[in-house]
């Protein structure tokens, strides 16, 4: 096979969040990093008599983390979680993240979400801004599409 001239990187992804009102905030611009998990229910079973192990699937799952900058803009990705945390962190929220960029064409993964956690780690002697952690479980699917041109 010959190598490949498509390849992408996330330098340009394009990372949104629901807001308290429920439209979606870009928050590219506070966030730094991001993983998105993308997993199978399966179960295993073996047999009598045979040495294997099998398999059936039952289902999609997965998760999505972000590293978020600490901000004092309550608009920015920090903003809006605090706020979700403190208000109705127990309200599934909409995410969406293009890849590469947002344009026509691109991937984009949208799914309801709900806040699992919120790790705000605190060093006295870094000088580097504060890196926050979000981790995130699906309401459903996370599912993928690819946006309109």
């Amino acid at each position: 096979m010959a190598t490949t001239t498509t390849a992408v990187n996330a330098c340009g992804a394009k990372i949104q969040l629901d807001d308290k009102d429920g439209a979606l905030q870009d928050i590219s611009g506070s966030s730094v990093a991001g993983n998105i998990e993308l997993t199978t229910k399966l179960g295993d079973y073996k047999v009598f008599a045979d040495g294997c192990t099998y398999r059936l699937a039952c289902g999609k799952d997965g998760s999505i983390s972000l590293t978020i900058v600490y901000t004092t803009d309550d608009s920015e990705g920090i903003g809006i979680l605090k706020e979700w945390w403190d208000a109705d962190y127990d309200d599934a929220r909409s995410i969406q993240i293009d890849i590469p960029t947002g344009a026509g064409g691109d991937d984009s993964y949208t799914a309801e979400v709900y806040l699992e956690s919120l790790s705000i780690p605190l060093t006295a002697d870094e000088a580097s801004p504060i890196m926050v952690a979000a981790e995130f479980k699906p309401n459903g699917c996370i599912d993928i599409s690819q946006i309109a041109s």
